[in-house]
Protein backbone atom coordinates (compact mmCIF):
# COMPACT_ATOMS: atom_id res chain seq x y z
CA UNK A 1 0.00 0.00 0.00
CA UNK A 2 1.14 3.67 -1.07
CA UNK A 3 2.14 5.66 1.94
CA UNK A 4 0.12 9.10 1.98
CA UNK A 5 1.86 12.56 1.28
CA UNK A 6 1.12 13.28 5.54
CA UNK A 7 2.36 9.35 6.46
CA UNK A 8 5.66 9.83 4.54
CA UNK A 9 5.97 13.32 6.16
CA UNK A 10 5.29 11.93 9.66
CA UNK A 11 6.77 8.83 9.42
CA UNK A 12 3.51 6.75 10.05
CA UNK A 13 3.39 3.38 8.20
CA UNK A 14 -0.09 2.97 6.76
CA UNK A 15 -0.25 -0.55 8.09
CA UNK A 16 -0.50 1.11 11.51
CA UNK A 17 -3.22 3.72 11.29
CA UNK A 18 -5.53 5.81 14.02
CA UNK A 19 -7.21 2.95 16.31
CA UNK A 20 -9.17 3.70 19.62
CA UNK A 21 -8.71 1.49 22.49
CA UNK A 22 -11.41 0.21 24.90
CA UNK A 23 -10.88 3.62 26.60
CA UNK A 24 -11.65 5.18 23.39
CA UNK A 25 -8.42 6.90 23.40
CA UNK A 26 -7.02 7.43 20.06
CA UNK A 27 -3.38 6.62 18.56
CA UNK A 28 -1.13 6.65 15.91
CA UNK A 29 1.21 3.44 16.09
CA UNK A 30 4.17 2.93 14.03
CA UNK A 31 4.17 -0.67 14.99
CA UNK A 32 7.36 -0.85 16.86
CA UNK A 33 6.38 -1.46 20.08
CA UNK A 34 3.22 0.11 22.95
CA UNK A 35 5.82 2.33 23.32
CA UNK A 36 5.94 3.94 19.90
CA UNK A 37 2.09 5.01 20.15
CA UNK A 38 1.52 8.71 20.12
CA UNK A 39 -1.56 10.17 21.83
CA UNK A 40 -3.91 11.40 18.83
CA UNK A 41 -3.42 15.22 20.54
CA UNK A 42 0.22 14.84 19.70
CA UNK A 43 -0.15 13.16 16.59
CA UNK A 44 -3.00 16.02 15.57
CA UNK A 45 -0.76 18.65 16.70
CA UNK A 46 2.18 17.07 14.67
CA UNK A 47 0.10 16.84 11.47
CA UNK A 48 -2.21 20.08 11.29
CA UNK A 49 1.67 21.89 11.89
CA UNK A 50 2.75 19.79 8.90
CA UNK A 51 -0.17 20.58 7.06
CA UNK A 52 -0.61 24.33 7.49
CA UNK A 53 3.14 24.58 6.68
CA UNK A 54 2.39 22.48 3.42
CA UNK A 55 -0.62 23.66 1.93
CA UNK A 56 -0.58 24.63 -1.07
CA UNK A 57 2.10 21.80 -1.92
CA UNK A 58 0.06 18.54 -2.40
CA UNK A 59 -0.42 19.47 -6.13
CA UNK A 60 3.85 19.17 -6.31
CA UNK A 61 4.05 15.45 -5.26
CA UNK A 62 4.06 13.78 -8.60
CA UNK A 63 2.93 10.67 -7.40
CA UNK A 64 -0.32 11.98 -5.71
CA UNK A 65 -3.35 10.36 -7.22
CA UNK A 66 -7.59 10.39 -6.71
CA UNK A 67 -6.92 7.32 -4.85
CA UNK A 68 -4.53 8.38 -2.56
CA UNK A 69 -6.33 12.15 -2.39
CA UNK A 70 -9.11 10.03 -1.46
CA UNK A 71 -7.07 8.12 1.30
CA UNK A 72 -5.82 10.79 2.50
CA UNK A 73 -9.75 12.44 3.05
CA UNK A 74 -10.59 8.89 5.00
CA UNK A 75 -7.45 9.01 7.07
CA UNK A 76 -8.35 13.13 8.30
CA UNK A 77 -12.06 12.48 8.87
CA UNK A 78 -11.12 9.45 11.43
CA UNK A 79 -8.76 11.94 12.66
CA UNK A 80 -11.37 14.42 13.05
CA UNK A 81 -13.40 11.75 14.93
CA UNK A 82 -11.03 10.34 17.06
CA UNK A 83 -10.67 13.82 18.40
CA UNK A 84 -14.05 14.74 18.93
CA UNK A 85 -14.43 11.49 20.99
CA UNK A 86 -11.36 12.24 22.50
CA UNK A 87 -12.42 15.61 23.74
CA UNK A 88 -16.13 14.15 24.70
CA UNK A 89 -14.22 11.64 26.74
CA UNK A 90 -11.58 14.16 28.36
CA UNK A 91 -15.01 16.53 29.29
CA UNK A 92 -17.10 14.21 30.76
CA UNK A 93 -14.57 12.83 33.20
CA UNK A 94 -13.64 16.34 34.36
CA UNK A 95 -17.19 16.98 34.76
CA UNK A 96 -17.85 13.81 37.06
CA UNK A 97 -14.15 14.78 38.57
CA UNK A 98 -15.75 17.95 39.50
CA UNK A 99 -19.48 16.11 40.39
CA UNK A 100 -17.50 13.77 42.84
CA UNK A 101 -15.43 16.58 44.59
CA UNK A 102 -19.44 18.18 45.10
CA UNK A 103 -18.22 21.34 43.87
CA UNK A 104 -20.48 23.87 45.29
CA UNK A 105 -21.38 27.22 44.51
CA UNK A 106 -21.52 29.88 41.47
CA UNK A 107 -17.57 28.70 40.47
CA UNK A 108 -18.68 25.40 40.75
CA UNK A 109 -21.99 25.22 38.18
CA UNK A 110 -20.08 27.71 35.84
CA UNK A 111 -17.32 25.12 35.59
CA UNK A 112 -20.21 22.39 34.89
CA UNK A 113 -22.22 24.60 32.90
CA UNK A 114 -18.83 25.25 30.72
CA UNK A 115 -17.93 21.22 30.79
CA UNK A 116 -21.51 20.78 29.40
CA UNK A 117 -21.41 22.97 26.66
CA UNK A 118 -17.96 21.88 25.86
CA UNK A 119 -19.20 18.14 25.67
CA UNK A 120 -22.16 19.48 23.70
CA UNK A 121 -19.87 20.68 20.85
CA UNK A 122 -17.87 17.43 21.07
CA UNK A 123 -20.75 14.88 20.78
CA UNK A 124 -22.21 17.63 17.95
CA UNK A 125 -18.64 17.65 16.04
CA UNK A 126 -18.59 13.64 16.40
CA UNK A 127 -22.07 13.34 14.64
CA UNK A 128 -21.35 15.60 11.96
CA UNK A 129 -18.02 13.87 11.21
CA UNK A 130 -19.67 10.53 11.03
CA UNK A 131 -22.35 12.16 9.02
CA UNK A 132 -19.62 13.48 6.88
CA UNK A 133 -17.66 9.52 6.64
CA UNK A 134 -20.99 8.29 5.59
CA UNK A 135 -22.12 10.90 3.13
CA UNK A 136 -18.63 10.49 1.18
CA UNK A 137 -16.35 8.20 2.39
CA UNK A 138 -16.82 4.54 2.27
CA UNK A 139 -14.64 1.35 3.19
CA UNK A 140 -14.45 -0.23 -0.03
Amino acid sequence: MTRTYFERSLGISPQFPLTIDSNQACVANNGDDASSARTLDQFEKDKFRLILQTTGQLHMENTCTCAQLYEQTRYVTLSAHCLALSTLSDINNALQRCIAVHWDGIAGENFKNKCREIASLAIHCSEEIQSIQSRYITDG
